[in-house]
């Protein structure tokens, strides 16, 4: 080999050398650049959910520099995937819906000494930043809050008798594009009536329902938004404590704990009287707890979450049910599931465990006559 073919095995090698140690280096950047992505991101445990015009959101914890931290994510593809939006207050566990935008945020399972006032919080943006609403509310009870035709109204106790129980009703309500409330003291019988009180809305219609153990509950009704009530004779609700939903002024679904044999109700007359369901008593194998809940889809469907293991669907005003199966869980009794309606076809199911280390959510956009688990959400920490 003479000089110039040495020279020339020489700058192939130099070439080589060049491209190897180009390969390594990349190598080595792709390699920080997937461990940076990975510390980048991290997994938000839900704990509640909730749904409206078409949105979903969720209230979740993730680690934090600090231990654990609270985020609210919003999804606007059924559920599908999260983005963050915001940080929700402080000790909060509800958030409500209005719209897109307006929607509350509050604590229904705080309980303090009845001088204790519990706080609610007020979005106009969707969630990414709150304020504190003037408005104040007993923690002895959880609040009952219905939002209906861009209004929200809010039941509270306003006096309390000497072993705790409820004296006297007030009414909060506020359009829910502002945070201004007026309140409307409420007259007997709802002021006497020691159980917790029903409330529903639709239109410009509020009705009160107060159970208190007698045969029949009494009603009140409005029909001005609540600043004036009459009395509503009604039968059919009786027992501890009864709530109703309504689906249009004349449809109301109703529930009511006795402590023993609790039961769903529905009325087509606007709450003159409601009947059993026909086919409550068939296929419930213990009945509904006296937390159980009736979630209406409309005048003819609705969710029965019984607070016992699994969820029940009827789509003929109470004729038939059907169980909701998500999952192989739905009947899990190591899990509590709650169901949120982004509307009358898109659902998302939440288990919470206790501990809540694996909360898992599915979603369905037929009206549950399909499922998909939704992906474990992701934020985004590092950016």
């Amino acid at each position: 080999m003479d000089f110039g073919e040495t020279m020339s095995a020489v700058r192939r090698l130099g070439v080589i050398g060049v491209a190897l140690l180009v390969l390594t280096i990349a190598a080595c950047t792709s390699s920080t650049s997937a461990t940076t992505q990975t510390e980048a991101h991290t997994h938000v445990t839900p704990t509640a959910v909730t749904g409206a015009a078409g949105y979903f959101w969720l209230l979740g914890e993730y680690r934090c520099a600090t231990g654990t931290c609270p985020v609210v994510m919003r999804s606007t593809d059924g559920g599908k995937s999260f983005v963050r939006v915001g940080s929700p207050p402080a000790s909060v566990d509800v958030l409500q819906f209005a719209n897109h935008e307006d929607g509350y945020a509050y604590s229904a399972y705080s309980f303090g000494s009845d001088d204790e006032q519990a706080t609610l919080y007020w979005t106009g943006n969707g969630g990414r930043t709150w304020q504190l609403a003037p408005l104040r509310f007993s923690e002895s009870r959880p609040p009952s809050m219905v939002i209906t035709s861009g209004r929200a109204y809010l039941l509270d106790c306003e006096n309390y008798l000497a072993d705790g129980d409820c004296e006297s009703q007030e009414l909060a309500s506020s359009v829910v594009t502002s945070d201004t409330w007026m309140t409307t003291r409420l007259q007997p019988p709802v002021d006497e009536a020691t159980q917790p009180v029903g409330l529903a809305s639709f239109g410009s219609k509020v009705w009160l329902i107060a159970a208190g153990a007698g045969a029949n509950a009494a009603l009140l009704v409005s029909d001005d938004g609540g600043r004036s009530f009459a009395s509503l004779p009604s039968t059919g609700l009786g027992g501890l404590a009864c709530g109703a939903t309504a689906t249009s002024d004349t449809t109301l679904w109703g529930f009511c704990a006795t402590g023993l044999l609790d039961y769903a109700a529905r009325s087509t007359d606007g709450g003159r009287h409601f009947a059993l369901l026909p086919g409550w008593n068939r296929g419930f194998k213990g009945g509904a707890a006296n937390s159980g809940q009736i979630l209406p889809l409309s005048n003819t469907e609705a969710i029965f979450r019984l607070a016992v293991p699994g969820m029940w669907l009827t789509r003929n005003g109470g004729a038939h049910f059907s169980p909701v199966r998500f999952s192989s869980l739905w009947q899990n009794p190591n899990y509590f599931f709650s169901i949120a309606f982004a509307s009358a076809t898109t659902w998302l199911v939440l288990g919470v465990q206790d501990p809540g280390e694996n909360n898992p959510m599915w979603r369905t956009t037929d009206g549950g006559r399909s499922w998909q688990q939704v992906k474990t959400p992701i934020l985004e920490t590092g950016r």
